[in-house]
């Protein structure tokens, strides 16, 4: 699903649609309610939810921190994560930056995830749209808040994807992050196509990539 939408996409201006979608229209000039529904998305399952996190969920946000991190000889500030939440406590959230992960892994890691929650976002999803009501992915919420099934989760995609998942790993302080938006489910296709070279400052994220596969 998703690599096949990544495939078919990527050369054609997927990218240009992707940081349209998910940065321009989110954070740069954000859309809401009518506008976000006609221009953005099927769902507005953001207006139902609080201001919180939740595990399960993607969100974008822009983060003012200047915390230098380093990957091999990369030098990064993480400046517009989009992350998928793991944790949210002790003024915390925490997650996998899909920034970190090359664009092809990307896609195979939200495949993974479909396929085993294929239940969830085929049949149920689909029937809360219809309702007009919001819905969590509660079973993978639990997971990821879990630190034990969540070490184990994120060792499987690791094995799955031959990449260390677990390098774009993430713990943010809710007091530096701003801008706030979820990522609705029928945007999740855009996010393999995403390349912005705002979404950090310092070294690229293709440098930045090539440092964790060089140090695994």
């Amino acid at each position: 699903m998703f690599k096949e939408f990544y495939n078919e996409y990527f050369n054609k201006n997927g990218a240009g649609i992707a940081l349209k979608y998910l940065l321009d229209n989110t954070i740069g000039k954000p859309k809401y309610g009518v506008d976000k529904l006609v221009e953005l998305t099927a769902m507005d399952f953001e207006s139902s939810f609080n201001k919180e996190m939740i595990p399960s969920m993607i969100y974008t946000f822009t983060y003012e921190s200047k915390n230098i991190e380093k990957v091999g000889k990369a030098e990064f500030t993480d400046f517009i994560p989009v992350i998928l939440c793991a944790t949210n406590e002790g003024g915390y959230v925490t997650g996998i930056n899909f920034n970190f992960l090359p664009n092809d892994v990307r896609a195979e890691m939200l495949d993974i995830i479909y396929k085993a929650y294929e239940n969830f976002y085929t049949n149920e999803l689909s029937d809360a749209v219809k309702k007009g009501e919001a819905i969590v992915n509660e079973e993978l919420a639990g997971f990821l808040i879990n630190e034990t099934t969540r070490t184990e989760f994120f060792k499987i995609l690791s094995d799955k994807l031959d990449y260390p998942i677990t390098s774009a790993w993430r713990k943010y302080d809710k007091t530096n992050i701003k801008n706030q938006r979820l990522i609705e489910f029928d945007m999740w296709k855009y996010i393999p196509l995403l390349v912005s070279n705002d979404s950090v400052r310092g070294a690229g994220l293709v440098e930045i990539q090539k440092e964790i596969i060089a140090n695994k």
